[in-house]
């Protein structure tokens, strides 16, 4: 967050007050991370974000902001509508870039499975257990979004597994 232009997106009035509504006026911005979804590239697998943060309690809202257009021609994400009661057991994955993990859907129903289009400038919300995934990106360009994870202040970070820095942004 020392990049003036990150910082401003990531404490959009617009952001904030939404996930304010659900956590509360205390928040804490932890995490941010652009994703950059090139052409040809390899798909994202069905995951949910929980198993990959350590925290207790599960007080964790992510806003997946827009970039560039979101479509199923970019590899827009795909989310399970309701999947977020339960955490789902891990297997290896292959193929699937950074992601050397995955929920295991064998026994999970996933077809009612809806496409996130958006619009430049858009975003949703989601907890940190919701079950989503996206294609590769079958176009000649690249797809562009900021995911930020929002906690609020009673969470507890499992900081032995790197180093957090905590400063306070004024949100």
């Amino acid at each position: 967050l020392d990049d003036p232009v990150t910082y401003k997106l990531c404490t959009a009035p617009a952001i904030i007050e939404r996930i304010a509504a659900l956590l509360g006026p205390d928040l804490l911005l932890w995490h941010s991370r652009y994703f950059n979804k090139p052409a040809t590239g390899p798909p994202i697998p069905w995951h949910q974000d929980a198993p990959f943060w350590n925290m207790e309690p599960n007080n964790c809202v992510s806003a997946w902001l827009a970039l560039d257009d979101v479509t199923q021609a970019n590899g827009c994400v795909y989310v399970v509508p309701g999947s977020n009661q339960t955490q789902l057991p891990q297997i290896p994955s292959q193929d699937t870039g950074r992601f050397g993990r995955q929920a295991d859907i064998s026994e999970y129903d996933v077809s009612s499975a809806i496409p996130l289009e958006l619009p430049r400038g858009e975003f949703y919300l989601f907890h940190r257990l919701l079950l989503h995934r996206s294609d590769s990106n079958p176009g000649s360009g690249s797809r562009l979004a900021l995911s930020m994870q929002f906690i609020s202040p009673e969470v507890k970070l499992g900081l032995e597994k790197r180093k957090l820095k905590v400063r306070d942004f004024g949100v």
